[in-house]
């Protein structure tokens, strides 16, 4: 492969690997007023707020997300007793960084724990859910884990934004292999893998019409993981689902047994 292939692949893998920043939204979809600090991060410095009193619950948004993705349900978290605890991912919102990868943000997840102690459970949504397991797997502690809209595998959404992108099956094995070089090993992030060695009580929650990520991600994951359970939802959609008060019963029903 020629140097012009080479620096197409790089430039790919590199954008691969930066979110936009979305513009922040404004109040009242914003989170509710809390203790603002800061975590020292592996690229920089994290965005965090602590909100309430009483076990607390880490929110995990997704890519190019933010904190106010889950403006629906801290609420219902805080009415019940809990208190929240949300970031902005690396290279999200107000975090240092331009670019990220799953492994940095759940050294992000690893680092507030470090910083706000335990941790009653984790809430995980879209590309948030498969960063809030890789940190579990790094060693995050959390009594219970609830997945939304979660992909299996972070190599299937490499391998379509290289499709996407341009390149070719070749081209495509090249970005691989340089994420690799970069440690972000796309292949080894995966639930169904990651599963068999987690034993953390787990709630699986999907929409049936999801068209961002595919019911039967969440089927794969949830039957490797051992006593996870799955919900599933009709017409809630990919983001619409964090709206949903069948959905907050449901983890709050989860979180609070």
């Amino acid at each position: 492969m020629g140097s012009t292939d080479s620096q197409a692949v790089a430039r790919v893998a590199m954008a691969f690997l930066t979110p936009l920043r979305r513009p922040r939204l404004p109040a009242p979809a914003s989170l509710p007023a809390g203790n603002p600090y800061w975590v020292a991060g592996p690229v920089g410095r994290v965005s965090v707020i602590h909100v309430g009193r009483g076990p607390a619950v880490l929110l995990v948004h997704g890519w190019e997300g933010q904190p106010a993705d889950f403006a629906f349900v801290v609420p219902c978290l805080l009415q019940a007793g809990f208190s929240v605890i949300a970031l902005d991912l690396p290279a999200h919102g107000a975090s240092d960084g331009t670019m990220a990868s799953i492994p940095v943000c759940a050294t992000s997840l690893l680092r507030i724990q470090q910083a706000s102690g335990a941790l009653h459970a984790v809430i995980g949504h879209s590309v948030g859910s498969l960063i809030a397991v890789h940190a579990a797997d790094m060693g995050l502690q959390a009594a219970r884990m609830v997945l939304i809209s979660s992909p299996a595998r972070y190599e299937v959404y490499a391998r379509s934004y290289a499709s996407h992108a341009g390149l070719n099956v070749t081209q495509t094995e090249e970005m691989i292999q340089m994420l690799e070089s970069m440690d972000v090993n796309v292949r080894r992030t995966s639930i169904p893998e990651i599963a068999r060695r987690l034993s953390q009580k787990t709630l699986f929650i999907h929409s049936k019409d999801d068209r961002v990520v595919p019911i039967g991600d969440a089927v794969e994951s949830a039957m490797a993981w051992k006593g996870a359970s799955l919900l599933l939802f009709e017409r809630l959609g990919h983001h619409r689902i964090l709206r949903a008060s069948l959905v907050h019963e449901a983890i709050l029903k989860f979180i609070s047994d």
